[in-house]
């Protein structure tokens, strides 16, 4: 059987488009980062083996773990179909209560869950509200998606 580590090709991170997800660092900056960038892009495809395990990038600030992480994202956007990739961004949350970061949190996931699976060419900076998006979702008989869909609903609805 064939490790599923070695199913990633080498990456050129100048062939990375720059969408969905807007790079904060320009492309002739990201340097140093391909061995990186291929383990992550090896470990998230694991996740559609359901062998994957869980990795934190840490490290001081400025140092790149955003550009890293902006690229595997755009990567596995593009370069395959059976792993949604997902990004929230914690930056500028400074005031705003649990509640409505875990509601912003679900609408972003869903969004992207939603533009990955059935393309729309829509940009993901426009979030749909949840009854949209439940709409969308049993329209394409997504029962699992909609599941969640209906759990966020309700949690939202308790507080």
């Amino acid at each position: 059987m064939p490790n599923p580590l070695s199913t990633v090709p080498a990456i050129d991170p100048l062939s990375i488009p720059e969408s969905p997800l807007p790079f904060t660092c320009m492309k002739d900056e990201f340097v140093d980062r391909v061995p990186i960038l291929e383990d992550l892009a090896r470990v998230a495809l694991w996740t559609s083996k359901r062998a994957a395990r869980n990795i934190a990038l840490i490290g001081p600030r400025r140092i790149g773990k955003s550009a890293i992480i902006e690229r595997l994202y755009n990567y596995l956007w593009h370069s395959q179909r059976a792993v949604v990739p997902l990004y929230f961004s914690f930056k500028n949350k400074h005031g705003t209560s649990a509640v409505q970061t875990l509601e912003e949190m679900a609408r972003t996931f869903l969004n992207q869950y939603i533009e990955f699976r059935y393309p729309s060419g829509s940009s993901l900076q426009s979030i749909p509200p949840l009854p949209d998006s439940r709409t969308m979702l049993e329209n394409n008989q997504d029962l699992g998606a909609l599941r969640a869909v209906e759990k966020c609903l309700q949690l939202m609805s308790d507080h």
